[in-house]
């Protein structure tokens, strides 16, 4: 997608990072209650931001929103 600054893991990058238990992941959402955090996800990192750690989410958000045509780097 050409997005400067993303796709790798390296200093200067916004990093996006999963870290979690391949053996106990579980969707726990329903058609009544889809908001459920899944189980087995220990750490998310959004665009460098602390977004869950050990397993709880932090309210940190630090996603960005690209736009076709967007040229910010």
């Amino acid at each position: 997608f050409r997005l400067a600054g993303l796709g790798r893991i390296a200093p200067g990058y916004r990093g996006n990072v999963v870290a979690f238990d391949p053996a106990v992941v579980k969707d726990l959402g329903t058609y009544e209650d889809p908001m459920r955090h899944p189980e087995g996800i220990v750490h998310v990192v959004v665009g460098g931001v602390v977004a869950v750690e050990n397993g709880e989410p932090t309210g940190q958000r630090g996603g960005v929103v690209h736009r076709a045509g967007d040229s910010r780097e």
